[in-house]
């Protein structure tokens, strides 16, 4: 494990804790106002828990605007799928786990997902388990960060799978990777 990274997350789970919850539903209207979602048939989004950005009202506000909603379902070590959110279970770590039919990656034309931090080139640092970083490479649509702005860091420990987003949205700002500004 990446010392750099391990004292990153701590600091970072502590940071989001203290964000306020609020904050949440401006950081979802920076999705809800992107292109690509508005062309986006099928999105994948998580369910949050924890800290994390809120995600409930945004996956209502999606399945509302007719978009197929999925979400990810833990397979293994590391390997997760997307399945359409017809029902939910308990699942690992907590999470809601979708019951619904899996949905292969190459359908997916947009990608919200979490992450303990984000730099402003649209990097992102996860739970360490490695699920996004095997996982974005097989879509085809863009992929946006959600994050509270206490999250944004002026540089994380980076290595060689880690996954660059598209975008990074935050209640203050939608971060643009640099290719696609």
């Amino acid at each position: 494990m990446n010392p750099d990274k391990v004292a990153l997350r701590a600091r970072m789970r502590a940071d989001r804790a203290a964000a306020d919850p609020r904050l949440s539903e401006r950081a979802c209207e920076r999705v809800l106002a992107l292109n690509e979602y508005q062309r986006a048939r099928i999105v994948l989004c998580y369910h949050s828990v924890g800290g994390e950005v809120d995600t409930i009202r945004l996956i209502e506000r999606m399945r509302s605007d007719g978009k197929a909603v999925c979400l990810p379902a833990i397979l293994g070590k590391g390997v997760m799928e997307a399945r359409r959110m017809d029902r939910l279970a308990p699942g690992p770590y907590g999470i809601p786990c979708p019951e619904g039919p899996r949905v292969s990656p190459e359908e997916i034309d947009l990608v919200v997902a979490p992450g303990l931090a984000f730099d402003r080139l649209c990097h992102r640092l996860g739970q360490g388990g490695g699920y996004y970083d095997r996982y974005l490479p097989l879509c085809r649509g863009a992929a946006i960060g959600l994050a509270f702005e206490c999250q944004m860091v002026d540089d994380l420990p980076l290595e060689a799978h880690d996954i660059q987003l598209d975008y990074v949205a935050t209640e203050s700002n939608l971060y643009t990777r640099p290719e696609r500004a």
